[in-house]
């Protein structure tokens, strides 16, 4: 398999819909996901003062936009699908400003680990690790 036949497998499974549509989360890690997308909110600032508006603007609607969805969690649902698609533009637009592929390669390769396991999580019914590695994906990412 070819570098570019990788990158486009990686993104098709990041945009695509997943499968297990029963997936039941819990109440309280509803409300620990949903709180902690708030922490978004001084990197709006940091990115506004920075002069970085397109990802100060990705990064308000995400604000605005992850919280919801957690907190009213439905698996491919609109919400759902806006929030996986502004959290990978954060990351293209990271990518594109940075320009470094060591930066990608070394992100790309944790948050794909990050985003493979929370996955196994959800279709094993890992409720706990689950809810840790999605906070563990978003530290990392930031």
């Amino acid at each position: 398999m070819t570098f570019k036949n990788s990158i486009y497998k990686l993104v098709k499974l990041l945009f695509t819909t997943n499968t297990y549509n029963n997936y039941i989360i819990p109440q309280k890690n509803k409300y620990i996901l949903s709180l902690a997308s708030i922490w978004i909110l001084p990197l709006i600032y940091k990115t506004y003062i920075s002069n970085h508006l397109i990802l100060s603007v990705i990064l308000t609607k995400l604000c605005i936009i992850s919280p919801l969805f957690w907190y009213n969690y439905k698996h491919n649902s609109l919400l759902h699908k806006i929030d996986k698609y502004l959290a990978i533009s954060c990351y293209i637009y990271l990518f594109i400003f940075f320009n470094n592929p060591i930066f990608f390669y070394c992100n790309s390769s944790g948050l794909f680990l990050l985003f493979i396991y929370s996955e196994y999580c959800c279709i094993h019914n890992l409720k706990e690790k689950q809810v840790i590695s999605h906070l563990t994906f978003r530290m990392f990412y930031f």
